[in-house]
């Protein structure tokens, strides 16, 4: 709403809040001298001095169950009473808070209090000011008077106070907040094509945009109307301003109007010639192009066309036929035989000498011939000859010697050609080339030691002999000489190649450098053979003598046949090993060679086997001798042959009724 509507609105407002309260206020006063900006109560109002220094109703505390103290809206209405009785005779403030004694507005939240009891405390979101009042602690989120009128909102004791004008509004002196610039907001001018201003809050139309000009009658007009919409131009017609609008006038250069009030072309055979094909001159007619007489060098022959006067000089069709070009009406024709070419009957101009013009025998080394206009080989020329297979070959093919570039080569002719092949003592390896075939004959290697000569297609080449190589200077030395090398090892040191030389390097492993001399390093620990063996030095590497039963390089694992590492002990059962008895009895390995025992008989060289359970053993017993064995399934009487071996050709296996006893299935 306006300004004067807000006016007529806030004192309706007046009037209906100074009836409502009249029965039971003393008269609220509304006009007098004040200072803008001052407040006061009137009754339950709160009322606001404005610029003109009148009085206006600003705030009704009766529509928020309040009363104006102060010229500020309040809830008090009496003293605090602290005294309450719980009813069970006796004066505790255990319960003061229950029920909840505080009943004012925004002053809600009880708390026990030593001295007095308990205080009514402010709600959550409102606050003391020190005037005693629980007021918003911000009033203006809750309830924003200002933002209608464009104006901040404060925060005075907890009441939304309305202050300067909002960014973007401005008082222009009529105590109204209004748009600081108008056209920014809304811009009236825009339509009209004119410049916006603010004045007093209010937009003002000034001069014409850019492009645009007022042409006495108050209206902003296109400046060039003929640059923004040009109908004249494709009429070929001049766009002229008229007050604003595109007009047409006079007909642009090159056209010209020819009395119908059309722009027609000066020239239109300039713009388009529809005569050019046809041969013809391009005439105007009134703006029009129309067709008259031949060009140049064209003929009308009589029936309208223009055709060339001489078509010969354009296109000779008849020089492929070695023919005159002669002219038929603007047509070419072909007649006689140039020279040079006769006609030989078929119609076709063929040459008169064609072995003159191209003799394609002369590669044949034939003689050429006419044959009616075209060349045919005949016989072979003087000098050469037809061995047989049609082609004409020199009778002297090595004359001249063509063969004379090519070294250590003689010429041989047959049959017309010739062959360039290596004279005696020179072969061809294969590339055409003759060269020795034994280069090596003159020992050219003789002055480099430890090499031999290769022939190299005919090329002698030095290469080292077994053993040796070429370091890159040409000379053959060893390909190790720390093989044949003793000195570096006595010395403890390393030998190394140095281009074929052996060099003495870096002290060996084990080995360290004392005063230029290797001297060896005792690398023994009290616990370098984990404790199952002594340690010693050899040639500078470590070497652990390992007790039975330990190996590896630091006693560090168990042999073959034992276990148990670090405590390693035998583990295994009894086998032969060839003729020798192996067998582990307690923490030890015991060997028995079986060819070393005499039999009962006094033999010796029995072997070691095993009986018929498996079990191994020296084999000897006396002859007929009987005993009982067992496995893990029977028991069996087993018998010992004539030979002293217990053999299993008289075995008997007792059944679960009969016992072994003494030999015997009882």
């Amino acid at each position: 709403m306006n300004r004067l509507q807000k006016l007529i609105f806030i004192l309706f407002t007046s009037l209906v809040l100074i009836a409502t309260v009249a029965c039971n206020q003393e008269d609220i006063p509304t006009a007098g001298d004040c200072t803008s900006g001052e407040r006061r109560c009137s009754g339950d109002l709160i009322q606001r001095c404005n610029d003109d220094s009148e009085w206006l109703i600003y705030l009704d505390c009766g529509e928020r169950n309040m009363v104006c103290i102060n010229a500020f809206c309040s809830d008090y209405d009496g003293d605090v009473d602290n005294s309450v009785v719980d009813g069970d005779g006796d004066d505790s403030s255990a319960d003061l808070c229950s029920p909840n004694p505080c009943n004012k507005r925004n002053r809600g939240v009880c708390a026990l209090d030593e001295e007095d009891g308990y205080t009514c405390n402010c709600d959550e979101n409102y606050q003391d000011f020190g005037d005693g009042w629980c007021m918003p602690v911000d009033p203006c989120s809750l309830n924003d008077p200002c933002a209608e009128d464009f104006r901040k909102c404060n925060n005075t004791k907890g009441l939304p106070m309305c202050g300067d004008c909002l960014e973007g509004y401005y008082n222009f002196g009529d105590g109204e907040c209004q748009v600081d610039d108008p056209c920014a907001i809304n811009d009236p001018c825009m339509e009209q094509h004119k410049e916006c201003s603010g004045e007093n809050g209010a937009a003002i139309c000034g001069d014409c945009f850019d492009g645009y000009k007022d042409y006495g009658n108050g209206e902003c007009l296109t400046a060039d109307p003929c640059a923004i919409e040009d109908t004249c131009t494709p009429a070929h017609m001049e766009c002229v301003n008229n007050n604003g609008v595109a007009t047409c006038g006079d007909c642009l250069n090159g056209y010209e109007d020819y009395g119908n009030g059309v722009c027609m072309p000066d020239d239109p055979c300039a713009i388009s010639d529809p005569c050019a094909a046809h041969h013809k001159i391009c005439e105007n007619t009134m703006g029009a192009s129309s067709c008259g007489d031949c060009l140049e060098h064209y003929t009308d022959y009589g029936n309208g066309a223009c055709l060339p006067t001489d078509p010969c000089a354009i296109t000779d069709p008849c020089v492929a036929e070695h023919k005159e070009c002669e002219n038929n009406q603007g047509a070419t024709a072909c007649g006689d035989c140039l020279d040079h070419y006769t006609d030989y009957g078929s119609g076709e101009c063929l040459p008169s000498d064609p072995c003159g013009l191209s003799n394609p025998c002369a590669t044949d080394n034939r003689v050429c011939e006419n044959n009616q206009g075209v060349t045919s080989c005949g016989d072979c020329l003087n000098d050469f000859t037809d061995y047989g297979d049609g082609v004409c070959l020199p009778d002297f093919p090595c004359a001249g010697n063509p063969c004379a570039n090519v070294s250590h080569t003689v010429c041989v002719a047959e049959n017309g050609h010739y062959t360039c092949e290596c004279a005696d003592n020179y072969m061809d390896y294969g590339d055409g080339v003759c060269r020795p075939e034994n280069p090596c004959a003159s020992n050219p290697c003789s002055s480099i030691a430890n090499s031999t000569c290769q022939n190299n297609n005919g090329i002698a080449k030095c290469v080292c002999v077994s053993g040796y190589k070429d370091y890159g200077d040409g000379r053959c030395r060893p390909i190790n000489p720390c093989a044949t090398n003793t000195y570096c090892a006595t010395q403890h040191r390393v030998c190394e190649n140095n281009q074929g030389y052996a060099r003495c390097g870096d002290c060996t492993y084990g080995y360290e450098e004392s005063n230029g001399t290797c001297v060896e390093k005792n690398l023994c620990e009290s616990n370098t053979c984990n404790g199952h063996g002594p340690c010693e030095m050899r040639n500078g590497a470590i070497y652990c003598d390992c007790d039975e039963g330990y190996g590896g390089v630091y006693c560090e694992r168990c042999t073959y046949e034992y276990s148990g590492y670090p405590n390693c002990v035998c583990d295994f059962d009894d086998y032969c090993y060839g003729d020798t008895l192996v067998q582990c009895i307690g923490d030890e390995i015991y060997r028995t060679d079986c060819t070393l025992k005499d039999d009962p008989w006094g033999n010796d060289g029995h072997l070691c086997g095993t009986d018929y359970i498996g079990t191994p053993y020296c084999q000897w017993c006396w002859p007929g001798e009987r005993k009982c064995v067992e496995d893990q399934y029977s028991v069996f009487s087993i018998y010992c042959g004539s030979n002293g071996l217990w053999v299993g050709s008289d075995i008997e296996i007792c059944d679960d009724e009969r016992g072994c006893y003494y030999g015997y299935c009882q």
